[in-house]
């Protein structure tokens, strides 16, 4: 039994991460706020850690002692894309501080970055907060285990992001980029089994194996739902205007949106990575089961 600590382990990711350490036997720690969301840890056997990564003096008694630790904690969408920097890059740097500082013997700590992070076909990141995941990744490369690990579009039961894709697709209707290359895709049981069987030193990608076109993606859609869906094609002028709009209401409002400027320039690149991979969901079935699990909690 290892003593384990995750960071953003109440959400979409970490939640199943926690709940796959435990299945292991391992005593887990969640590191959380007070005012964290923990709907998706009640019922399991976790330890509550109350700190912040942001504030560097909480940190040295939820380090000390761990035999391994899991880094998903992070800002994935914001208002002001210098909080980016300031979560992703400099949460971690105070996290990898406090690490080196308080259990620099540590046998694994693993950072989840992002695709983002190294960019489209490896080509270096192309959006901000791509850029502030690289930056982390520096960080980590300090501690004496680290592992760093990329998955790539994560989807699965919890997720909030692939929710509109299918609540698109179930109104009968797909917008499909004019100008894209590939994707890929990871079910998140599959990305969490790739997180937890990852070894010190490691650096790598997490995905099903395989790379889709924006066409296939719809193509699967429709027979998942079992429903004709309409695909519209969306001009490059169109999506950076809207990706334009959207930025400019995030500044207004002070609130994140789902569209803007850096998701248009991630969207319009060729993000397919072929990467060997025992995956247990083909995206169909990994799909099947999203929407199932999105049907039976009412999010559909």
């Amino acid at each position: 039994m290892k003593d384990i600590l995750i960071t953003g382990s109440n959400g979409f990711i970490g939640s199943h991460l926690a709940e796959r350490l435990i299945d292991e036997g391992h005593r887990v720690f969640c590191m959380i706020r007070k005012t964290s969301d923990t709907t998706y840890l009640k019922g399991l056997n976790i330890e509550y850690t109350y700190c912040n990564f942001m504030i560097p003096d909480t940190l040295p008694s939820a380090v000390e002692g761990k035999d391994e630790i899991y880094h998903l904690g992070g800002v994935l969408r914001v208002a002001n894309k210098e909080r980016f920097y300031d979560v992703n890059s400099s949460g971690t740097r105070n996290l990898v501080n406090a690490v080196n500082k308080y259990n620099p013997d540590i046998k694994k700590f693993v950072y989840v970055s992002s695709q983002a992070a190294a960019g489209p076909v490896g080509k270096g990141p192309v959006s901000d907060y791509g850029k502030s995941k690289k930056m982390a990744e520096n960080a980590v490369r300090e501690i004496k285990n680290y592992v760093i690990v990329r998955p790539v579009p994560v989807y699965g039961p919890r997720d909030k992001d692939f929710l509109a894709l299918f609540k698109m697709a179930r109104s009968g209707i797909f917008l499909k980029p004019v100008q894209s290359g590939k994707l890929s895709f990871i079910h998140v049981k599959d990305c969490v089994e790739g997180i937890a069987s990852t070894m010190p030193a490691e650096e790598k990608f997490l995905s099903d194996g395989n790379v889709y076109s924006w066409q296939e993606v719809a193509n699967i859609l429709k027979k998942v739902i079992k429903k004709r869906v309409h695909i519209i094609v969306l001009p490059v002028f169109l999506m950076k205007l809207g990706g334009a709009i959207g930025t400019t209401a995030s500044k207004v409002t002070g609130k994140p949106v789902i569209l803007n400027s850096d998701k248009v320039r991630e969207m319009l690149a060729d993000w397919g990575v072929n990467v060997n991979s025992k995956a247990g969901y083909s995206l169909y079935d990994g799909f099947l089961d999203t929407f199932d699990w999105y049907k039976k909690h009412g999010w559909l």
